[in-house]
């Protein structure tokens, strides 16, 4: 499923577009709710222009496993609206593609719940960079991609779930020649994650109890530039697509 097969038959564009466990969302929800309505979302969608912008570093979280799978339908049986992301990995500077670089993304299920990780994140175990240690083999809506002679890595997935204190999010880190360029994470327009949590499987886990406007690493990354994928949607599908902008990959 890609970006131009879905746009052919006719979609709507709805929007330009440290994970916390256990006993932390409590914490979380205890914080002083933040305001973002200072923050205007601002990104670039190589679908659109040829323009690119530095994005926005955010905090890895704690389910990120150093693992990754290379591979581009990440669902393996997790249900969920059909998701097709691309993603365009450019020098900030100058917007040429980064040949070569791989890109990992991983995010929740309908339900909240991410693969690899054990029930309580209490228990959960650190490798020697404080990655995730697998609590079990599953690795759904996990996976990597190497981008192509134009920069752009492609991914099916299903729209992300959301979880206790945070809004709904995708978590992404590049690398070029092994070395880590970046870290961020990929938001949403509450009004498309409010439309699709009404529908199966989404709608048994209610909605979000925090917004854009109010969530804290979106302030914490000062409204999180670069991280609003362009989303076009259809009843039974959405495709999304970003200009990813690094710092010298030199």
């Amino acid at each position: 499923m890609s970006i131009e097969s879905l746009t052919r038959r006719g979609m709507l564009i709805v929007g330009t577009g440290a994970m916390l466990g256990g006993g932390a969302f409590a914490a979380l929800r205890a914080l002083t709710p933040v305001d973002n309505s200072k923050f205007t979302p601002v990104s670039y969608s190589f679908a659109d222009t040829g323009r690119c912008i530095l994005s926005a570093q955010a905090v890895e979280g704690p389910y990120y496993v150093d693992q990754a799978l290379v591979r581009s339908d990440i669902r393996e049986d997790r249900q969920g609206l059909a998701t097709a992301l691309q993603l365009k990995i450019v020098e900030a500077g100058t917007c040429a593609p980064i040949v070569g670089a791989a890109v990992d993304i991983w995010h929740c299920d309908a339900a909240g719940a991410y693969s690899a990780a054990p029930k309580r994140m209490g228990d959960a175990r650190r490798d020697a960079h404080g990655h995730l240690q697998p609590a079990d083999d599953t690795r759904f809506l996990r996976g990597r991609q190497i981008a192509g002679d134009d920069g752009v890595v492609e991914f099916t997935t299903i729209y992300p779930g959301w979880y206790p204190g945070r809004t709904p999010h995708i978590h992404l880190k590049a690398f070029v020649r092994e070395r880590e360029v970046a870290t961020t994470q990929l938001f949403f327009d509450d009004a498309l994650s409010r439309a699709i949590y009404e529908t199966a499987p989404y709608v048994g886990h209610g909605q979000p109890d925090v917004t854009n406007r109010t969530d804290t690493i979106i302030s914490q990354s000062r409204g999180a530039d670069g991280s609003w994928p362009k989303v076009m949607r259809q009843a039974n599908a959405i495709a999304a697509s970003l200009t990813i902008g690094i710092k010298s990959a030199v």
